[in-house]
Order: C-alpha cells, then sequence, then structure tokens
C-alpha cells in the first residue's frame, strides 16, 4: 500500500492532475461569481482562452516529455549542443547565455508590441492562440540557455552548483520582467 501510494503521489502526472484540478477550480469560481446578466467582454475571453492553453499545456507536459523521449538522443544533444563536462567556463559562455535572454525578451516585446494589433484585426481566439505560441516560444527559448549555462557547472560541488542555478534563474526572470515593463 505504501509503495502503491509512493508511486501514485511521486509521479510525472501528479503535477498534470494537481493543474487540472486548479483549472476546473478556477473555472467554477469565475462561472459562479460571473453576473448572470452579463456578458463576457473579449478581452477577458482573450485572458481566459491564454490561461486555459498555458495550464492544458502544464498538464500535457507528461505526455509531451515522454513523446520527446522517443527522439533520440544523439540528434535532440546535436540540436542542443550542450558543453562537455571537462569543458572550462569562458566568456563565449556567459554571452551565449545573454545572448538567449535577450532573444526569448525580444520575443516577448514583439508579442506585448503586436497584441494589441493581432486582436484588433483577427478576434480574441486567434489572438489567444498567436499569445500562447509566441509565449511557449520565448520560455522555450530562455528555458534552453538556461540549461545549457547551468551544464556547465555540473562538475562543481551542489553547493556551487545550486548557487549558480539560483543566480541564472533569476537573471532570466529579471530580464523577461524587464522586458515586459518596457514593452508594456
Amino acid at each position: 500500500m505504501i509503495k502503491w501510494m509512493r508511486k501514485v503521489l511521486l509521479s510525472d502526472c501528479t503535477p498534470s492532475v494537481i493543474c487540472f484540478f486548479l483549472l476546473l477550480k478556477m473555472d467554477y469560481s469565475i462561472l459562479s461569481s460571473w453576473p448572470q446578466n452579463q456578458s463576457i467582454d473579449n478581452r477577458v475571453k482573450l485572458a481566459l482562452l491564454f490561461i486555459h492553453l498555458i495550464m492544458i499545456f502544464a498538464i500535457l507536459a507528461p505526455l509531451i516529455s515522454r513523446l520527446l523521449s522517443r527522439i533520440d538522443n544523439e540528434r535532440l544533444n546535436k540540436f542542443i549542443v550542450l558543453p562537455k563536462p571537462d569543458k572550462n567556463i569562458t566568456y563565449i559562455d556567459l554571452y551565449d547565455f545573454l545572448s538567449g535572454l535577450a532573444l526569448s525578451a525580444f520575443y516577448l516585446s514583439i508579442l506585448l508590441f503586436t497584441m494589441k494589433e493581432v486582436y484588433e484585426i483577427t478576434g480574441w481566439v486567434i489572438s489567444g492562440i498567436y499569445v500562447f505560441l509566441m509565449f511557449i516560444s520565448a520560455i522555450s527559448i530562455a528555458s534552453l540557455s538556461l540549461m545549457r549555462f547551468i551544464w556547465l557547472f555540473v562538475k562543481f560541488n551542489k553547493y556551487t552548483y545550486s548557487f549558480v542555478a539560483l543566480l541564472a534563474s533569476s537573471m532570466c526572470m529579471a530580464v523577461l520582467g524587464v522586458a515586459m515593463r518596457m514593452a508594456s
């Protein structure tokens, strides 16, 4: 019984189940508190569509991970080009990390600058999908850049690795936050 509970609680699907119930709770809260005689504004529909797409992406993350694990590691390593464990850390590595963050911030800036125009031309459904795809691509670029940078510190002890991972993650979130504030 304990093994079964541990397997269920520590499985890959636990975050997906939590996200699903959070999505249901959010939908119930919105629908139960929304005034009966008032229609939903298209901007609210856009925001809800974006939130739903992000949550569905989070719910499907274990399935996506399993599908990606079927890809040959050699092909994935050629695409990502993770540094070798014995590689010395150079200025180019920091530059590569920061350029990946800059590209991600640029994507977010483009998203924020063009979102209103896309919304006015296409409506809330297409612009919701546009916002979702641009957001996921920006976060993916930042995550890959962060992963490649942190990978350089695997050879050090766990405290150094943890410190660098925390510092680089904080820098990543700060750059993305600044980009969003500048564009909005």
